[in-house]
Parts: C-alpha cells; structure tokens; sequence
C-alpha cells in the first residue's frame, strides 16, 4: 500500500518526466491517477439558451501543469455544441471542476456526447484516457428575443459553488480517502491470487464509449443507414488508437497489434484484434455493401476487449 501511495503524494514535489511521443490529443497536463464526471445544468431549457456544463476531475496527482479541457479538440461535441466563452474553474483538495458555458448548435441536439480526459500516470509511465457518460436533456420551444428586453438576457449566473469544506471536514475526507486506499488494495490482492488460481478476471460490461457506439450502431440499424454504420466502425477504430496512445492517422492493424504487445496482451485477442482490424481496412475501399454492418459490430467487440484488457493489465 505504501508502494501505491508514495509516488502520488511525492508527486508534487518530483519532477516527473512527461514524453512528448504518444500524447493523446485530449491531454492537458495533468499528472496522477484521475476520475472524470460531466454535469449539466438545466436539463430542461429553450433551445437557444445557454446551459452550463461543469467537468469534475477528482484523484490523486499533480494538477499545477492541468490546463482546461479544450473541448473543440473532441469532435463529437464540437459538432453539436458552441462553447460562447472561457471556462472557469473551482479548485477543492483533489478536485478541480471546470465549468463551461455552452449552447446547442441546433434543437434536434438532446444528448452530451462522452467526453475524453487524459493524463499521465507516473505509476505505469503510460497516457490513460477517463470518458464520462453521455447526458441527455430536452429542448423546450425557443425563446424569442424583441428589443425591450434584449438588455436584459445576459448569460445566465453561474450556480453557486459550495463553501470550501472545514479542517475536521478535510480530516474526514482523508481518512475515507486512506479507507477506500485500504479497501482497494484488499481487492487487488484478492483478484491476483484468483487470477493466479485460475479464476476469470475479466469483467463484464464494457466502458462509456462502447456503450454509446453500441447505442448508435443499433440507430444506424434501425433508420438503415449504411454510412452511419461506417462512421460507428471508424470511431471504434479511433478510440482503440486512442486508449493504446496512437498518433492520429497511425490506426492500421500492424501499429494497434504492435501496441497491444507492449501491454502484454494475450497473443490470441491480439490476433482476434488483428484480423477484424484487417478486414475493415480492406471493406474501407469496397463499396458500401460489402460487409461494414458486421465489420462494425466486431470492432466494437474488440474495442470492449481491449478496455477489459487495459483495465485488468497484463497477465500474470
């Protein structure tokens, strides 16, 4: 446990090397082991008002070198949302929380896409990327702006930010923080003796991302839109490059084998990964018909086959 814990809270205090090769494009700075969450705030608005959405990063690490997320950076929400002004940020003990001011760029847009942080771990000297889960809202009819009032719509305020906790608070919160630290290191223990007795491992499930490529691949289905189910196989491919730390435009299956080898993958889902990967570059320069459904829904499978591999580490 003491091994666990030393390089996080030594780490703002130790420099720590960041390499400039295999930078996700979502990374802005940060150092440690972090969680992401998105919020929105209202749910329920005119469809040309702005809402606020606000991006918790908690965890353990270095935040002195984190920038704000640049959210025109993920395409996704840049093609359905204009951000219409800098973000603000609140800091709290291992928390920073990132508000942004946002409006939809059109009313049929009712949902949030995932949105990606990534930060480097100084533990396993690697990038990792966090999504949060899509957020959906509803649109009311549009608020119709006449020259008496127009000095009275400003952006709206900000809801308030909760008082910084007391000393006895910041003591409990490190003593549940010291709590959880034990309680996890108990089930990692735990999971490597079973894995070490023959036990499976692996979860079920997948991560926020295959959720919502699953989501869309099942409304390509059903409106019968072939190139949308192009577009799902592409964004699974993308977000494997993503979570291995591949350069944008090095997705081929040679680069995402290669990678999977230096995380100590099984040499068969590393094949499994291969071939699928294969076929959709070859389907890439065929016609429409020739095979993207399926090819879709297997990527999708490897995609959640990695996630489970990168979340579990090598094998033992």
């Amino acid at each position: 446990m003491i091994a666990t814990l030393l390089p996080m809270m030594l780490s703002p205090f130790i420099a720590v090397d960041v390499p400039l090769a295999r930078r996700p494009s979502t990374y802005a700075g940060a150092i440690g082991q972090f969680q992401v969450e998105a919020r929105l705030d209202p749910l329920a608005a005119p469809a040309n008002a702005v809402r606020w959405l606000d991006i918790v990063i908690a965890g353990q690490g270095d935040f002195a070198s984190a920038k704000s997320p640049d959210l025109t950076r993920q395409q996704r929400f840049d093609d359905a949302f204009a951000v219409v002004a800098a973000p603000t940020m609140t800091e709290r003990p291992e928390k920073r929380t990132y508000r942004y001011p946002i409006r939809p760029r059109s009313p049929d847009v009712e949902r949030v896409p995932p949105l990606a942080y990534s930060f480097f771990n100084p533990r396993s000297q690697r990038f990792e990327t966090r999504y949060t889960r899509s957020i959906e809202f509803r649109n009311l009819p549009p608020r119709t702006v006449d020259a008496g009032d127009i000095v009275d719509y400003p952006l709206p305020a900000p809801p308030s930010m909760p008082a910084p906790p007391s000393v006895w608070g910041i003591y409990l919160r490190v003593g549940f923080a010291i709590g959880a630290v034990v309680v996890i290191t108990f089930l990692v223990v735990k999971r490597r003796r079973r894995a070490r007795a023959g036990e499976p491992t692996w979860a079920a499930g997948g991560s926020a991302a295959v959720e919502e490529l699953r989501k869309e691949l099942r409304q390509a289905r059903e409106r019968k839109d072939v190139e949308a189910e192009s577009r799902v196989a592409r964004l699974a491919v993308e977000t494997m490059g993503d979570r291995l730390g591949c350069p944008p435009g090095t997705w081929t299956a040679r680069e995402i084998a290669s990678r999977l080898r230096e995380h100590g993958c099984p040499e068969e889902s590393i094949e499994r990964v291969r071939l699928s990967l294969a076929s959709w570059e070859k389907s890439r320069f065929g016609r429409p018909s020739d095979g993207i459904t399926a090819t879709a829904e297997e990527l999708i499978e490897r995609l959640e086959e990695i996630e489970r591999h990168l979340e579990d580490g090598p094998a033992t």
